[in-house]
């Protein structure tokens, strides 16, 4: 008499090794989206949000090492760059959606510069800060009275401000952001501003880079 079997339906090892591959970069991708938002908060969470994910990310590495081998890891970190260059135009929106939009937001992102700061970035990304322009823009920069408060407050004078100029160009920051040129928009938004002048010196490239995302996608200050 003929013997029937029955199907197996367990997994495969490779269906099962397989999910679980894709299982851990989901949680990767969530992880570094969530680093990236913190990025963009305010000053207090950011550091909570950013440092958590932070740890998440760096066990989830160890995870992939310890279950699958050092490639596994290796991939697993290169891929991150992946997740955070796609999560950071998406961490803007998110930003605004679950903590608030700034007053000077509206719509998609912050407001275009004025006509004349956007002819002074047009001819400073061209000439750079040793030129006629950077004087234009030091003038708009103490004719402005919330900048000019924020400059009297921390006593920066014109001298150090075109100094602190030259810094942003050093530091990459001659370039455009969305509709801005981030080194003149900068310095001529008092919120940005202040964030500037109170950091340290190994806080200006994170100050900048968060400059950069409110310009271009909105991101809270």
């Amino acid at each position: 008499m003929a013997r029937f079997e029955t199907p197996d339906h367990h997994p495969r090892p490779v269906d099962s090794l397989a999910m679980n591959v894709y299982l851990l970069h989901a949680v990767i991708a969530a992880v570094i989206f969530l680093g990236v938002l913190g990025l963009l908060l305010p000053q207090g969470r950011s550091v909570q949000v950013s440092g958590a994910a932070g740890v998440l990310w760096l066990g989830l590495l160890w995870a992939a090492w310890s279950g699958w081998g050092w490639k596994a890891a290796i991939v697993a970190l290169a891929m991150s760059s992946l997740y955070a260059a796609v999560s950071l135009p998406l961490a803007g929106p998110a930003a605004r959606s679950l903590f608030g939009m700034e007053p000077e937001e509206s719509g998609r992102g912050p407001a275009p510069p004025p006509e004349p700061l956007r002819r002074v970035s047009e001819a400073l990304a061209e000439e750079g800060p040793a030129g006629p322009a950077a004087a234009v823009l030091l003038d708009m920069c103490f004719a402005d009275p919330a900048v000019h408060a924020v400059l009297t407050r921390h006593g920066v004078s014109r001298e150090v401000l075109g100094e602190r100029l030259q810094l942003l160009f050093g530091m990459g920051a001659g370039r455009w952001a969305g509709e801005h040129y981030l080194a003149a928009s900068a310095l001529t938004s008092a919120r940005a501003l202040e964030l500037l002048l109170a950091a340290e010196p190994h806080q200006m490239e994170n100050a900048i880079a968060r400059i950069a995302a409110h310009l271009e996608y909105g991101a809270l200050l």
